[in-house]
C-alpha cells in the first residue's frame, strides 16, 4: 500500500521545536508551584487557566519582547495580583530554571537525531532562553547543526522573524525546510505561513485544529520510517 513519506524526499533540513517535542519537563507547567502557596484563593484550575491566558495575551497580542523568564514571571505577578496571593519571586523563578534546565529526552529522540542528521542538517527553533536550553542540550548530549532561539532572534514563536531567521540560518529555500513541532499555533501555521513543510508532533492524540493536509505523527521515531514511500 502506498504511503505519504514522513519527511519527503526534497526535505535538505528539518527544524524542531524543542519542549515538548525533544524533551518533556520532569516537574510539570512552571504554574504549578503555585499550588504549594494556595489556601483558600480559588481552585488551581482556575488559577492554572488564568496563567495560560496571560501568557497567550502577552505572546500574541502584546508587541513587546519577553525573554522566558520574564514572560513567566509577569504571568506568575499577574495571578497572584488576580487571587490575592502573595508573590514569591525568586523561589518561582529558580522553580522556573529548574524545570526547563533539568528536562527528559521522550524516548527515541537522540537515536532519531543521530539518524536524520547522516541524511539532512538538523536544527533547533525554539522559544527558550540562551542559558536554560543550552543547560539542557549539553545534558542530555544533543548536536545540531545550528539552533534559533526566541533570546537570540528578540522574537517569540509564532512572530514570522525566529522562522525568517531558521531559512537563513538553514540556508536553503522554505519548500526544502521541514518544521516539526507540537504546538499548531506556534509551529505549524506561523511554519505553514513561511512556505515550510509541516509535521505535527501529536503526542496526546488531539483531534482539534486538524486538517487532513496536516502531516501528524504521534511518536518521534516515525520520522524514521515510510522513508521509501512505500509500506509492505
Amino acid at each position: 500500500m502506498e504511503r505519504q513519506s514522513t519527511i519527503g524526499c526534497n526535505i535538505r533540513t528539518i527544524c524542531f521545536d524543542y519542549y515538548g517535542t525533544l524533551v518533556q519537563t520532569r516537574q510539570g507547567e512552571p504554574f504549578t508551584l503555585i499550588e504549594r502557596w494556595i489556601k483558600e484563593s480559588g481552585s488551581i484550575n482556575k488559577i492554572g487557566m488564568s496563567f495560560a491566558k496571560e501568557r497567550v495575551r502577552l505572546l500574541y497580542h502584546v508587541p513587546v519582547f519577553y525573554t522566558g523568564k520574564q514572560l513567566l514571571e509577569k504571568c506568575y505577578a499577574e495571578v497572584c495580583r488576580k487571587y490575592q496571593i502573595e508573590p514569591k519571586m525568586q523561589p518561582f523563578l529558580e522553580y522556573v530554571k529548574s524545570v526547563f534546565s533539568d528536562t527528559v529526552l521522550f524516548e527515541g529522540t537522540k537515536e532519531v537525531l543521530e539518524n536524520l542528521r547522516k541524511r539532512c542538517a538538523i536544527g533547533l527553533v525554539t522559544n527558550a532562553d540562551n542559558d536554560i536550553l543550552y543547560q539542557s542540550i549539553q545534558k542530555h548530549g544533543l548536536q545540531f547543526d545550528f539552533v534559533i532561539t526566541s533570546e537570540a532572534v528578540r522574537c517569540n514563536k509564532p512572530g514570522k522573524a525566529i522562522f525568517q531567521k531558521a531559512i537563513a540560518g538553514a540556508k536553503v529555500s522554505a519548500g526544502e525546510l521541514l518544521m516539526v513541532g507540537d504546538s499548531l499555533t506556534e509551529d505549524m501555521l506561523p511554519a505553514r505561513e513561511m512556505g515550510m513543510n509541516c509535521v505535527w508532533m501529536n503526542r496526546e492524540h488531539r483531534v482539534q485544529g486538524v486538517s487532513e493536509n496536516l502531516r501528524q505523527i504521534f511518536d518521534i521515531r516515525e520520522l524514521l520510517e515510510n522513508e521509501s514511500g512505500s509500506d509492505n
